[in-house]
């Protein structure tokens, strides 16, 4: 018989959904990809909504590839990360707070929580964990126990 930890095995789908929209009438070339799977390549003209589905057991990694802005021609452009909904749990404030933003500015890294993306680079997003842990966190269900390997 399985214990409830062994059950976490069966692949269950989940959808996810993110949203991105311009900050101003036009965005630079944006890129983006979830687990390696690019999911728009383009200007951003208007919201977007995009689709794409993980497993329970999976983890998340988000990147949005901004690259081709001119500085001296254009300083207002910038991108809006929206929303990340997956299984209908709002993700978004977790995924920003922990986020990271490459930037090609001297700083290099941007170093406070943003959804304001502004500056060529990557900003990406990469959990060292399962979604159902995350959610886990973001509900505050409590600790998860993680079993011991039986010494038999």
């Amino acid at each position: 018989m399985k214990k409830f930890y062994d059950l976490l095995d069966t692949r269950y789908s989940l959808p996810l959904l993110v949203k991105i929209a311009p900050f101003t009438d036009t965005t630079p070339h944006v890129g983006i990809e979830i687990k390696g799977k690019r999911l728009y390549s383009g200007p951003v003209t208007k919201e977007i909504d995009l689709t794409h589905s993980i497993y329970n057991d999976d983890s998340i990694d988000l990147k949005i590839t901004i690259s081709g802005k001119d500085y001296n021609k254009d300083q207002e452009s910038a991108l809006m990360f929206k929303t990340m909904i997956i299984d209908q749990v709002d993700v978004t404030s977790y995924v920003i707070q922990n986020a990271v933003y490459k930037t090609d500015m001297p700083w290099e890294t941007y170093d406070k929580p943003t959804n304001h993306l502004g500056w060529n680079g990557q900003w990406s997003f990469a959990s060292d964990k399962p979604f159902f842990h995350i959610k886990h966190d973001i509900k505050n269900y409590g600790w998860l126990l993680v079993p011991e390997l039986s010494k038999d």
